[in-house]
């Protein structure tokens, strides 16, 4: 599997690069594990608690924070 990314700003040391939700379930580690190895340290996640349910994404704590730092960016 193969995180799909898209830079959108070059920094002196690393990028800001976007993408689509991740797939959740049991897909929800492999998916973690192609994000690490495609170089990505930190995770921002815009997602509502809301969509987070509606897409089986509630261990995407647990399964980037074995492999990433993850935080969670959204404020109501």
């Amino acid at each position: 599997m193969r995180a799909s990314l898209y830079s959108v700003q070059e920094l002196l040391t690393g990028k800001v690069s976007i993408m689509a939700r991740p797939r959740g379930g049991d897909w929800l580690l492999d998916v973690a594990k192609a994000i690490r190895a495609a170089g990505v340290d930190v995770l921002i996640s815009f997602l509502t608690p809301q969509e987070v349910m509606e897409f089986d994404l509630k261990e995407e704590a647990e399964c980037c924070g074995q492999l990433l730092h993850l935080c969670a960016g959204y404020s109501p």
